[in-house]
């Protein structure tokens, strides 16, 4: 019995879409939290961070949640750089 092929096409499509959705609404809790504090913007993308990639750690080795996993991951990797960044400018 031969396992299916990996679909990459449509799963790197979809781990790009999570990536940009995650990384706008993280940014977007930055800027939010970040009108009062800008380390308190960096606070709250991390503390939004730390609560959500440990399930999402979890689900990275089922069939079709691994694709948004990766982007879930790859977009809060983003938007944490980009909030330090963005701070300290």
């Amino acid at each position: 019995m031969n396992p299916e092929p990996t679909p990459w096409l449509s799963g790197l499509l979809v781990t790009a879409c999570t990536a940009v959705f995650t990384g706008g609404v993280l940014l977007g809790v930055y800027s939010v939290a970040a009108q009062m504090r800008p380390w308190l913007g960096v606070l709250a993308v991390v503390v939004v961070c730390g609560g959500t990639l440990p399930t999402v750690w979890l689900r990275r080795r089922r069939p079709v949640w691994r694709w948004v996993s990766a982007g879930v991951m790859a977009g809060a990797v983003v938007a944490l750089v980009g909030s330090v960044v963005l701070t300290l400018r």
